[in-house]
């Protein structure tokens, strides 16, 4: 089975440095943040193969644009699949409890 591309956009990864910096700095645990970003970045290569394992988003408009989501200990990791291309997009991470239907 071919893998996937993994392609990450210019806010997915500030998000994840925002995160890794959050935790570190002002939660003031870069263990934790190390091992977090770590976790992050495992399940997003997981990706790699089968992509279309999780399912699309419940609201209408991010589903009919391809958008599925991750979850990650408190983070949701949102992505599109491009299967033509075997690319797999990782569009944003964000906290769970953030307001993320208007953030994406």
């Amino acid at each position: 089975m071919k893998k996937h591309s993994i392609l990450m956009t210019h806010t997915a990864t500030e998000d994840l440095k925002s995160i890794a910096s959050y935790v570190a700095n002002e939660l003031q645990e870069p263990s934790i943040a190390k091992k977090l970003v770590g976790n992050i970045k495992e399940v997003i290569m997981s990706l790699e193969q089968m992509p279309t394992r999780y399912s699309l988003l419940r609201d209408a408009n991010l589903a009919s644009q391809g958008m599925r989501k991750i979850m990650v200990d408190n983070y949701v990791v949102f992505y599109i699949v491009y299967e033509k291309d075997q690319i797999v997009t990782i569009v944003r991470i964000l906290h769970s409890r953030r307001d993320w239907v208007n953030l994406l």
